[in-house]
């Protein structure tokens, strides 16, 4: 996996890459200022964002938890956001909890996805992308278990260190690869170097 990910990341731009250290950077920007304006601590701006996000689109995830935290009443699903996990986001933010994993205790995912948005920079987020890319397969459905995430996981620090790129770093910058190779219709070749 972790050869697989350097050669990933061999084939970036510069600008490819630059994409993927700013992802994270820009979303924290977007926590801490949502944060900052409506007084709740980033931390917990940051978990309202991951209890939305598994299956979620990114504009989606961000529109439904900036309308949490503004106070809004009604904010239905959409663009892949569950019911359930709408009901976690709200309970999220009414107890004022600074991590989804108490929610998510079989979802690493979603917390790692949390401490990411945190300010965590070796937190990685891995998601049927970030997996589908590790294991170079394009109809992956991510990791099954607690050990198949944590593999994974390690591999892309793994590859990271080797790199001097932090792992959340290296994680956005493939994961945006990976979604663009799907997106553009890789999915017809089940299996990549």
């Amino acid at each position: 996996m972790r050869g697989r990910l350097l050669r990933i990341w061999a084939d970036l731009s510069s600008d490819e890459r630059d994409a993927g250290r700013r992802w994270y950077l820009d979303a924290r920007e977007l926590v801490d200022r949502t944060a900052r304006t409506w007084s709740y601590d980033h931390r917990t701006v940051a978990a309202i964002v991951a209890a939305i996000s598994p299956q979620c689109e990114w504009s989606v995830n961000w529109t439904i938890a900036e309308r949490l935290v503004s106070g809004l009443k009604r904010v239905k699903p959409a663009g892949g956001a569950t019911a359930r996990n709408l009901r976690i986001a709200r309970r999220v933010l009414k107890q004022r909890a600074t991590s989804p994993a108490y929610y998510f205790q079989n979802a690493p995912k979603v917390a790692a996805f949390a401490e990411a948005l945190s300010g965590n920079d070796w937190s990685v987020v891995i998601d049927r992308h970030a997996s589908g890319a590790a294991l170079g397969d394009m109809d992956d459905d991510g990791p099954g278990t607690a050990v198949q995430y944590e593999a994974v996981a390690t591999a892309y620090r793994q590859a990271a260190a080797g790199l001097d790129v932090s792992p959340c770093h290296l994680q956005a910058a493939i994961w945006l690869e990976w979604k663009r190779r799907k997106d553009s219709g890789a999915r017809n070749r089940r299996r990549t170097r």
